[in-house]
């Protein structure tokens, strides 16, 4: 009973498939075998070919020729100073701070665009010795000079140079870094050594011109301030020779004391007048009185006059003096000032100096650095590779498309 009510249920449920109407005709499906594949899937995509061998085997076989048959090896040598300054003045603070030493870092830049210029060349060739190690018989063709890549000319000879030395200036610590390949550990040792050697000179030589400039304007500021003093001592000398005045308070002095007299005396004939009349009006001696008085009052309006009313006053020539001597005191003052400006200039020149201290002499390498044979060749396989990788992208890429 169970059994059938089963069966009955699983019929209701049964699908009927039942073949559809195909319209035309279908081709025929054909099977491609496994081995049958492409060129560009599996281990056939890395397979040697033509561009494996451009891209990467050609490469490493090119590296590989220069890397560990013609390059010659490179020592490299370095050394690292700083540029010092001392400063006159500071009292205590310069002291606790040094002793008025400090780094000075624009004349370590000024040492550092040195190392790198023709004129720092000619500083450490002065012997051949750099003509010498370049063009030695041992230096491979491509680091030779003069030669076939490097070129003749002094211009390539400055850039030929460039690629061998390279310094670095550090702006925290104010430490200059040196260093310098050779093709000998000796010639290393000894080209950073002349750079250093060199550019000791050039702060010695900086210091020398500033010091000489320094002194020099102070010296012509001297010469120029006492001229100009000897020109107005002569300008005053000869105003007071003209006009026979000494000098202006004196000169001053005397009219002031002549007009008072002047004014004393008649004051007093005044009083004698006024006695007279009240007490003998009559006396012929009022007459000399009035005529002495009349004599006073000129001789006082002539003083007046001499001491202000025109050209020849004595106000206007004690002008003309005032200016002279307000000339001669600031001439007085420049000259002083010149004066004091050289002697700071020469106290400057015996205790502002600058220094290139030595931190790290330059070494003599027991192992050549260049070139990095192993790390070159790694990064031409590197590059090969992606290269050959990319190449092979695009061209499938574009064969797909066609």
């Amino acid at each position: 009973m169970v059994k059938t009510d089963i069966e009955e249920k699983v019929k209701e449920v049964e699908l009927v498939i039942q073949p559809a109407q195909v319209k035309g005709e279908l081709e025929t499906i054909l099977y491609v075998p496994i081995s049958d594949a492409g060129p560009s899937s599996g281990y056939r995509r890395f397979a040697p070919s033509w561009l494996f061998g451009i891209t990467v085997i050609l490469p490493l076989l090119v590296g590989f020729t220069y890397n560990f048959i013609i390059a010659s090896e490179r020592f490299v040598s370095s050394a690292s100073f700083v540029v010092r300054e001392s400063k006159n003045g500071g009292g205590i603070a310069a002291m606790i701070n040094g002793g008025g030493l400090g780094r000075s870092d624009e004349n370590s830049y000024a040492v550092s665009e040195f190392i790198q210029s023709r004129d720092a060349i000619g500083s450490v060739n002065y012997d051949e010795f750099v003509s010498k190690m370049y063009g030695a018989d041992g230096v491979d063709m491509f680091s030779r000079f003069p030669g076939l890549f490097a070129g003749s000319s002094k211009e390539d000879f400055y850039k030929h140079f460039q690629h061998y030395v390279d310094v670095d200036f550090d702006v925290g610590t104010g430490i200059t870094t040196l260093s310098a390949q050779g093709f000998s550990a000796e010639e290393a040792k000894e080209l950073v050594r002349r750079l250093v050697k060199a550019s000791e000179e050039l702060v010695n030589a900086l210091n020398t011109r500033a010091q000489s400039d320094a002194t020099r304007f102070a010296e012509s500021l001297v010469g120029e301030s006492r001229a100009a003093l000897e020109g107005i001592q002569e300008q005053v000398t000869a105003f007071r020779n003209e006009n026979q005045m000494l000098s202006a308070d004196a000169e001053v002095s005397v009219s002031s004391g002549l007009i008072s007299g002047l004014l004393e005396g008649i004051t007093r004939v005044d009083t004698e007048i006024a006695q007279q009349l009240a007490s003998a009006p009559n006396n012929p001696r009022l007459t000399e009185l009035k005529l002495r008085r009349t004599a006073l009052v000129e001789q006082l309006d002539k003083l007046r006059r001499e001491l202000a009313g025109g050209n020849n006053s004595i106000a206007k020539k004690l002008e003309l003096f005032e200016t002279l001597t307000i000339k001669q005191k600031i001439a007085q003052t420049n000259l002083i000032s010149a004066e004091a400006m050289l002697m700071k200039a020469r106290q400057d020149s015996a205790t502002d100096k600058l220094y290139l201290d030595t931190v790290v002499t330059a070494n003599s390498p027991d192992k050549f650095g260049y070139p990095q044979r192993w790390l070159n060749m790694a990064l031409i396989l590197f590059i090969g590779f992606s290269t050959f990788v990319i190449v092979s992208s695009i061209r499938d890429l574009i064969m797909e498309e066609g």
